[in-house]
Order: structure tokens, then C-alpha cells, then sequence
């Protein structure tokens, strides 16, 4: 997978095959992608630590993360993936859609405890290692799923369904439901609202008052909420969303570099050098030529 598939904070592309809506695969930080933007998708995501330490963020809480931890990230939560400090990190991503897990008259499973949950109704920890009891049963689930997965023996997709809800059980037994912050889930859906804001405005001239105008926040107030959230302020951010794209057109295009930069809404180019070569640690010359 291109780090690329990533662009779009709200990703729309399935990850899956609509036959069986399951998916597995293995992702390196730095060396397949340096990191992985803040997104959403519709599907459920699981990421499984294989060796190394990360950072990942899950509706705008940070984790660090080591071998052996696992990530739950339900459907539309915000979340990324990030290098922590020089560390290297593998891990794999599983992703399936809920609704593999539905029944088609709906019965008490879907209703009472799967749906509420997936749709996020309800809270259970994201980041789940080895400090809580239900973690060795979680990880001998995520083991045989990877197993069965590499094996593909006929009916395989039964074994994995299976497995699954064995996750899920024990993963609801092992604690009292808690209920979702409303507070909480004002702030991320504000959140989305600016992520797609700088999706589409990102080639044009954006300022900070531009994106407060866009939630009806007074610039002051959206500096310190988004700084709040995001670890970074607002200009920080949309730089670095500009530098990924630009990196896209680098390695995907023969244009010039000047219309990269323009493209990517930066009006000097020497400007656009130098933040590009802090990010990457390398002109955007050498970068293409890297490519």
C-alpha cells in the first residue's frame, strides 16, 4: 500500500473485498511511509504492533505505542500513525467491516451489544497491551487470525468470523459499558469539519481566520482548539498536509517543481524548499530522484 492511499482525511476507497470484507496487511514506519495523516474510514481497525515503538493517535489521543500492543479504532474514528523520535516500527493492519459480524434478522448481538459499539455509543480503551488482564485472550485471538489468514484453507472465512466475535467477548465481558462524551464527540466532529476544510482548500491561499470563520470561531479561539487538539498549530498542520500532496505530485508526475509548489498552494518557492527539505530531509530534487 502507497502512503499515498492515505491523502484523503476521509477515506472513501474500501479496503475490502466485498465478498468477504476482511483484510490484512504489514505497514513499516519509516521506510514504507514516514507517517500516516490523521483520517477516517467506515471501516473497523485493528493495528497490531510487530516489532519497534510508534505513536499512534486515536480521536485525538495520543498513544505510544511498543511490540505486542494492539490499536482498536472503530468506524469514522480519527486516527494516525507517526515515527516516535528515530524509533522504526512494523506493525499490521487488520480491517473487516461491521457488518460481517450482522445478522440479517437482526437479534440481540447486533442490536445490544455490536451495533452500540460500533457506533461508538459506548467506550473501551484503544490502546490495549499487556497491563490489562483480557490482553493475553485479545492477542491469542489476533495470532489465530493471522495464522488462519496465511494458510487460506477452504472455509477459512468461517474460522475468522468466528474468531472475531470470540474478540469482541471477551473484549465486552471484561468490562461495564461506559458511556461516549458528548463533549468529547463535538470536539472530533468539529475536528472532521476542519480536516475536510483543509482537504479542499489546501491548493488555495487558507489563513487561520478562513478556517475559524468556518466553524464560527473567533481566530483566537480556534488557534487555542486547534493546538489543543491537534499538538500543532493550525498553519503547522496545513503545511504539512501541502508537503505530503506535493510529495505525491514528486513522485506520481513530471511536472516542474514550481508547479508542484503552486499546486500545492505554496506562492514561493524558497519557502516551499526549505519546509520540504525539514520534513524530509531532502530537497524536493533528491526526493524525486529518490523515487
Amino acid at each position: 500500500m502507497k502512503a499515498f492511499d492515505y491523502e484523503y482525511y476521509h477515506e472513501t476507497k474500501p479496503h475490502v473485498n466485498p465478498r468477504f470484507p476482511y483484510n490484512t496487511y504489514l505497514c513499516t514506519i519509516p521506510l514504507d511511509f514516514t507517517n500516516i495523516s490523521t483520517h477516517w474510514h467506515d471501516e473497523l481497525e485493528l493495528i497490531i504492533i510487530k516489532k519497534g515503538q510508534g505513536r499512534t493517535d486515536v480521536d485525538l489521543i495520543s498513544h505510544e505505542v511498543q511490540a505486542g500492543d494492539i490499536i482498536l479504532v472503530l468506524p469514522g474514528q480519527l486516527h494516525s500513525i507517526s515515527q516516535l523520535c528515530d524509533q522504526h516500527m512494523e506493525y499490521e493492519n487488520i480491517l473487516f467491516d461491521t457488518r460481517l459480524l450482522y445478522s440479517q434478522h437482526p437479534d440481540i448481538c447486533t442490536t445490544e451489544y455490536l451495533r452500540p459499539f460500533f457506533e461508538r455509543r459506548y467506550f473501551v480503551p484503544s490502546h490495549i497491551h499487556s497491563g490489562y488482564p483480557y490482553y493475553p485472550g485479545l492477542y491469542g485471538c489476533i495470532k489465530e487470525l493471522d495464522d488462519i489468514c496465511s494458510r487460506q484453507e477452504p472455509y477459512y472465512e468461517l474460522f475468522i468470523k468466528s474468531i472475531l466475535y470470540r474478540f469482541f467477548f471477551l473484549l465486552f465481558s471484561a468490562q461495564p459499558r461506559q458511556e461516549v462524551s458528548y463533549a468529547g464527540e463535538q470536539n472530533i466532529q468539529r475536528m472532521k469539519k476542519v480536516l475536510t476544510f483543509v482537504e479542499e482548500n489546501y491548493m488555495h491561499s487558507v489563513s487561520l481566520s478562513d478556517a475559524a470563520g468556518f466553524l464560527n470561531f473567533s481566530p483566537s479561539h480556534f488557534m487555542r482548539f486547534f493546538k489543543q487538539n491537534m499538538d500543532m498549530t493550525f498553519t503547522e498542520y496545513l503545511n504539512d498536509y501541502r508537503l505530503s500532496i506535493s510529495a505525491k505530485y514528486l513522485s506520481e508526475t513530471e511536472e516542474s517543481i514550481l508547479w508542484v509548489a503552486e499546486q500545492c498552494g505554496f506562492s514561493n518557492l524558497s519557502y516551499f524548499n526549505r519546509l520540504f527539505k525539514r520534513k524530509f530531509n531532502m530537497t524536493p530534487r533528491e526526493y524525486r530522484s529518490a523515487r
